[in-house]
């Protein structure tokens, strides 16, 4: 295994956590504006259920997304964890080449999801801004 220098670590962890911040952040956004807007209709007649179910179903999605790139980059630090503590002669060449490949293909799919997340947010905010000017007196 490479040994990392202390400052290349530094600026792995570094970007993990702001990884996980973002994440954590969209996250609780998105739920407030889930319970937020799914009870508002049924409180207000004003409220516009045309925007509101668009609204409550982006925010369904990116909280199912969010989640699901928690859930995968847990999976990944768990099988970095594994392989550390095998023997060098559990796993053969192909074997280790085709981890790394579903690993790659599992980290591409986590960005995708994360880039989809930010774009359903610019949604709910657009259409959170016509709620609010359409509510307005």
């Amino acid at each position: 295994m490479a040994s990392l220098s202390p400052v290349v670590q530094n600026f792995i962890n570094k970007a993990l956590e702001s990884n996980f911040a973002l994440w954590s952040a969209l996250l609780t956004v998105n739920g407030i504006m889930l319970t937020a807007f799914s009870i508002l209709p049924v409180v207000s007649i004003a409220m516009n259920k045309l925007f509101s179910l668009p609204l409550v179903a982006c925010c369904s999605v990116s909280i199912v997304l969010l989640v699901h790139n928690f859930t995968v980059t847990k999976e990944h630090y768990l099988k970095i964890g594994q392989m550390l503590c095998a023997s060098e002669s559990d796993l053969t060449n192909e074997q280790r080449e085709q981890d790394i490949k579903t690993e790659k293909r599992k980290f591409h799919n986590v960005r995708l999801a994360e880039k989809a997340v930010l774009l359903l947010f610019l949604v709910e905010i657009m259409l959170l801004g016509v709620m609010l000017s359409l509510a307005s007196p």
